[in-house]
């Protein structure tokens, strides 16, 4: 006959290993190795994470850069270079966004990758609107907002004319 205090203890027990094998999988991450995984895979997997997860989506970032280093990619690199600008904001590593925005930029000039380009001014402009300096920020939006007009990309157009928008609210 199983008691109450048994039944507990197994619920108990139950719920710790549980909350043990999903600490371990987490972890795990930081350590894997990412090698076989292809481009698309590892920037799937940031998207995955970029909303909840700030430290796992910066690993998949990190990882996509790697990648798109060691096989001199700069499509992939550009890519990268967004990502981990987007997420080093989030975690309010803001040098570190930075540095990463200005080699987004860098690599989008090189491509001549307008959107890039623009979304590169866009993020940054993000960093001075989270600090308070809305003339930067304005500055920021406007410059991505020139370039986004001679683009099709309708979407981050709109995008950051909704961020100008914010800054007369």
């Amino acid at each position: 006959m199983i008691t109450l205090a048994t039944s507990i203890k197994w619920h108990i027990v139950s719920i710790f290993f549980l909350f043990s094998i999903a600490t371990m999988q987490s972890q795990d991450n930081s350590q894997k190795d990412f090698s076989d995984f292809s481009f698309t895979r590892l920037d799937s997997l940031f998207q995955q994470k970029k909303q909840n997860n700030f430290e796992e989506a910066k690993i998949f970032a990190t990882q996509l850069l790697k990648k798109a280093s060691d096989e001199n990619n700069a499509s992939w690199k550009i890519i990268s270079y967004y990502n981990l600008a987007f997420i080093h904001r989030k975690l309010g590593e803001n040098e570190l966004a930075k540095n990463a925005i200005d080699s987004l930029r860098n690599y989008a000039t090189k491509m001549n990758d307008a959107v890039y380009l623009a979304k590169s001014y866009s993020l940054e402009g993000n960093i001075f609107y989270e600090k308070g300096n809305y003339e930067e920020a304005l500055r920021l939006y406007q410059e991505s907002y020139d370039i986004l007009k001679n683009t099709e990309d309708k979407k981050n157009s709109l995008v950051t004319l909704y961020n100008i928008c914010l800054l007369y609210t």
